[in-house]
C-alpha cells in the first residue's frame, strides 16, 4: 500500500492532470502523522518539485515581505471546534514565498516583524537558486525545508511598515512588493495623527523613487480593516488558496482593474433552470 500511494503521488503525468498547487500540498504535509513512512513523505516533496511549475513568473525587481510576528503563529483557518488546522498562518505565508522564490531566483525576501529579519543560511539558497537558474539545472531543494526557515523565526510583535522603510532608505529600485501578513500591525501608530498607517506613508515615498510600482497585500486572515486602501497601485487579497499565486500575476501584468471582480462576475451565465432553482 506504501508503495501504490507513494507512486501515484509521483505519477508526473497525474500531477500535471491535476494541476495540483503548493498550497494543497503543504496541507498534506502538514497533516502527516510521525508514524507515516519515509516513502511517502519523500514522494510529497517529489509532488511539491513538479507543481512548482505552476507558480507564476514575474518580471521585474520584485520583493516579498513575510510577516513572521507573534500572531502569525494562529492557526490558518482560525479556532473551529472539532476542525482547526494544523497550518498556521506563518507557515502558509513562507510556502507562497518560497515557491515564488523557487520560480523567481532573484526575488528578495524580506520576514519581519518590528523590525526586517536576516534568514541565517539564506545567502547559501540565494546563491544555490540564481546558479541553478543560470545554468539551467533541476537539481531539487526541498521547498518545505525553506518554508520552514521562515516559520521558525515566528514570534514578536508587528510593524508591516518595516520592509517599505528599509526600500525607501535604500532607495532601491521596486516594481512589485507582495506582502504576506495577517494585517495585525499594531507598532506602527506613529502616523495615525496623519490619517494614514505606517504602510501607507512609507509606501507613498516609495512611489516617489519608483512610480510604476505595484503593492500588494495578501491578507491571510481577512479582517475589516487594512493596512493599505485599494488604489490602481495597490491589490488587496483576503485568503489563502492557491487563487493567490494566479491573481498576483494577473495584477502584476495589467490584467486587472478596477472592476475586475463586477466584470468576472458579469461573464457568469445563469441559465433559466438555475434561475427557477434558486
Amino acid at each position: 500500500m506504501t508503495k501504490i500511494i507513494a507512486d501515484k503521488l509521483m505519477d508526473e503525468t497525474a500531477i500535471a492532470k491535476s494541476r495540483v498547487l503548493p498550497y494543497q500540498l503543504m496541507m498534506a504535509w502538514s497533516a502527516l502523522a510521525d508514524g507515516m513512512p519515509p516513502e511517502i513523505a519523500n514522494a510529497l516533496k517529489f509532488a511539491m518539485q513538479r507543481a512548482i511549475a505552476h507558480v507564476p513568473k514575474l518580471s521585474g525587481n520584485v520583493v516579498i515581505a513575510i510577516d513572521v510576528s507573534g500572531s502569525m503563529s494562529s492557526s490558518i483557518t482560525g479556532y473551529r471546534k472539532g476542525a482547526t488546522s494544523q497550518l498556521r498562518c506563518v507557515d502558509a505565508a513562507a510556502l507562497f514565498a518560497s515557491a515564488f522564490k523557487y520560480v523567481n531566483p532573484n526575488i528578495r525576501l524580506m520576514p519581519f516583524d518590528t523590525q526586517v529579519r536576516q534568514l541565517s543560511n539564506l545567502t547559501k539558497v540565494q546563491e544555490y537558486l540564481r546558479k541553478k537558474a543560470s545554468n539551467g539545472q533541476h537539481e531539487e531543494i526541498d521547498i518545505f525545508a525553506l518554508a520552514k526557515k521562515f516559520a521558525n523565526m515566528c514570534g514578536g510583535g508587528t510593524d508591516c511598515s518595516k520592509p517599505l522603510e528599509l526600500l525607501v532608505k535604500e532607495n532601491a529600485e521596486v516594481d512589485l512588493v507582495i506582502y504576506f501578513s495577517d494585517n495585525e500591525s499594531w507598532a506602527d501608530q506613529i502616523h495615525r495623527s496623519q490619517h494614514q498607517t505606517g504602510m501607507m506613508h512609507f509606501w507613498n515615498k516609495l512611489k516617489l523613487q519608483n512610480p510604476k510600482a505595484k503593492l500588494v497585500c495578501v491578507d491571510l486572515q481577512p479582517y475589516v480593516t487594512s493596512q493599505m486602501p485599494e488604489r490602481d497601485d495597490v491589490m488587496n487579497i483576503g485568503g489563502f488558496s492557491d487563487t493567490v499565486f494566479k491573481l498576483i500575476e494577473s495584477f502584476a501584468n495589467n490584467e486587472m482593474h478596477a472592476d475586475h471582480w463586477v466584470s468576472e462576475i458579469e461573464k457568469i451565465e445563469i441559465s433559466q433552470t438555475q434561475l427557477h432553482a434558486s
